[in-house]
């Protein structure tokens, strides 16, 4: 039955016309929207931002950073790593040398003290120690700050006592311009020009120059010279010839065992050449 309806359909309907039921809506002109930005950018739209001051040098190039310090090198099981850590601290307390500083010396006089130094710097490289000494201890340094001898009169050694130290590029009085003689600038001067053999000349200087102890009951050299079979002692090294000086007796002995001569190294091995010849 339906099948027979919709061929009927088919048959009286006009050619070209749509099956489709027909409205009274009757479609509209499209509405124009109206364009916000009415012939304008963006950038006319949005208001401008001032710009910002220009910032100051945040770095300065004349300081380098520096670290922070770091943790100590010390494992935390060995006992001998904190043991030896703790020996250096307590010697840098007591006794505060700078890694800079070549040497260090100590006497009792301005004068040797500055002698010592003035014979070690001349055998170092040119410029490298200019010597000046500090008056450490006693009335040398009176007005300096230094810690003045009081009471020397009960010790066991009756003699005032000072102490002077020396360094290389480092003290209150220039050694070569206030407390060195002409007579050692020029014995320096010669060491410095011996052709022969300078070693041996800076030797006898600072046997001649040995700074002086602390306490003058210390104040001994050993010394001996060719014939004799014993050392003797003195208060101060003799300027005579040919004696030989030690700070020990036993290094003074031990030369006399050894003798005054000369003894060769060793024999040169025979030339080849010289056998073919």
């Amino acid at each position: 039955m339906p099948l027979v309806l919709v061929a009927l359909v088919a048959v009286f309907a006009p050619a070209g016309a749509s099956l489709l039921r027909k409205t009274n809506v009757v479609p509209k002109q499209d509405a124009t929207i109206k364009n916000p930005m009415d012939g304008n950018t963006v950038g006319d739209m949005v208001p401008k931002v001032p710009k910002p001051e220009p910032e100051g040098q945040e770095f300065n190039r004349a300081y380098a950073p520096i670290s922070p310090l770091h943790r100590a090198d010390l494992s935390d099981t060995d006992a001998g790593e904190h043991t030896a850590d703790y020996q250096g601290y307590f010697a840098d307390y007591l006794d505060h040398m700078d890694a800079s500083t070549m040497r260090r010396f100590e006497s009792t006089t301005c004068e040797n003290v500055c002698a010592v130094c003035a014979i070690f710097a001349a055998q170092e490289e040119e410029g490298a120690c200019e010597c000046y000494s500090t008056c450490k201890f006693g009335e040398c340094g009176a007005g300096s700050g230094a810690m003045p001898h009081i009471g020397w009169s009960n010790n066991d050694v009756t003699a005032p006592r000072t102490l002077w130290e020396s360094q290389c590029n480092i003290g209150e009085k220039n050694c070569g311009a206030q407390c060195m003689s002409k007579e050692l600038k020029k014995q320096i001067k010669d060491c410095q020009d011996d052709a022969g053999s300078p070693i041996e000349c800076f030797k006898r200087l600072r046997q001649l120059h040995q700074p002086l102890p602390f306490d003058s009951r210390k104040q001994v050299h050993y010394c001996t010279r060719k014939g004799m079979s014993t050392c003797d002692s003195f208060m101060n090294v003799p300027t005579d010839n040919g004696w030989l000086c030690y700070q020990y007796e036993d290094k003074c002995k031990e030369k006399l065992a050894i003798g005054f001569k000369i003894y060769k190294s060793g024999w040169a091995a025979p030339s080849v050449w010289e056998s073919v010849r």
